[in-house]
């Protein structure tokens, strides 16, 4: 295994903020252990979580969080007594999950650490939550903007431990947007125009229920993936064709991401959506993240699980909106951020559910249009 100071070496290419934090997380399979260090290494020690049988007790954890979630949805829009109650019930879950994950003195350094502060988790396992960590104030997820740095070189199933790094400013001139089968009508309909005030319409590619193949023919080029379709457990993969039958044949499996012809440096938002219900599946999900990352996506925004169609749509289109104010030069972090206030003030839970792989601060060089370049001249 390498040591966790070469791991970092991916995230020095990184913006540098004086708030930003690093937790070096190493997962020791054969002990069922959890080492920590914060970085950089001179200020901070190491700790260790041992807990037999910790795998299983997330996933147990997880299910019943789906199930809670479900019950959630079925509510409709709950009394304020009723919110109170579901709030509380939540948080639990999250302190537990913190409870049994983060040592005690990882706990008391991290409360330190400013509210809205990036956070890199550089780590070598793909299945613990920590945007869901409650520490006793809020959700990791609500209270910094998380994001997950994949330690490739510690996953012995990775056999590629060169992955492309992005030149140049990042700019977004080309985009392919993928609305998936089975998606609602109305809301394929409003993911089909999701760019429409955003990018000129040149700049956009629309594959509707198109199969992998086409996928394959449409990346050359392009800075940028959303995905607006369904995610499934059994058979694993993001249902990006029409194919009513959710086969393997034309979707988009974990294992194909290494073979697309993505750009370095590029930015991917895999929506993955449900129909009516939430469908946590954190642990299997998280290698499209992983996966797209190692191919060189310089940001990757991805869900712990299928969320509610109609929670995802709005969730994605806030980003959007942020990520290319014109106004502002807005991070990828920043966006979900502020994605995640709203939700949370809507009382819309699935907030908590969004990650992020890669580099928080990923932001986009904005394109002057003609009239500005004229002026310019």
């Amino acid at each position: 295994m390498e040591d966790p100071i070469d791991g970092l070496k991916n995230l020095e290419s990184m913006t540098v903020n004086p708030d930003k934090h690093t937790l070096n997380v190493t997962w020791i399979e054969r002990e069922s252990k959890l080492l920590y260090t914060i970085f950089p290494a001179n200020r901070l020690g190491e700790w260790e979580k041992t807990i037999p049988n910790i795998q299983q007790q997330i996933e147990d954890d997880l299910r019943s969080l789906n199930a809670f979630l479900t019950e959630v949805v079925q509510q409709g829009n709950p009394s304020d007594e009723r919110w109170e109650s579901i709030c509380f019930n939540l948080q639990s879950v999250g302190a537990n999950l913190f409870e049994m994950l983060i040592p005690s003195e990882v706990a008391k350094k991290v409360r330190d650490w400013k509210i809205g502060s990036p956070v890199i988790i550089s780590t070598n396992e793909q299945w613990i939550p920590w945007e869901l960590m409650y520490d006793g104030e809020d959700f990791w997820g609500k209270k910094f903007i998380i994001a997950r740095s994949p330690r490739l070189s510690d996953s012995q199933d990775l056999p590629d431990k060169n992955r492309p790094e992005s030149k140049g400013k990042r700019q977004i001139k080309r985009i392919v947007n993928i609305v998936g089968g089975d998606v609602p009508s109305s809301e394929a309909e409003r993911a089909t125009h999701l760019f429409s005030n955003l990018l000129p319409p040149e700049a956009v590619q629309l594959l509707a229920k198109q199969p992998i193949s086409s996928l394959v023919k449409a990346i050359p080029g392009t800075d940028a993936l959303h995905f607006t379709c369904h995610g499934h457990l059994e058979p694993h993969l993001l249902q990006i064709a029409g194919d009513k039958n959710k086969t393997r044949i034309e979707n988009l499996l974990p294992e194909t991401i290494l073979r697309l012809p993505l750009e370095p440096g590029s930015l991917v938002f895999a929506n993955a959506c449900a129909s009516t219900v939430p469908v946590l599946t954190f642990g299997k999900f998280s290698s499209f993240g992983w996966k797209f990352y190692q191919r060189g996506a310089d940001a990757f925004i991805g869900t712990l699980g299928a969320v509610p169609v109609k929670y995802a749509f709005n969730f994605a289109e806030i980003v959007y909106r942020e990520l290319f104010n014109p106004d502002e030069k807005i991070t990828i972090g920043q966006a979900v951020a502020k994605a995640k206030e709203v939700a949370a003030n809507e009382r819309n839970l699935f907030w908590l559910l969004y990650c992020i792989y890669g580099d928080p601060d990923f932001s986009i060089v904005q394109q002057k249009n003609s009239k500005e370049e004229d002026h310019a001249n």
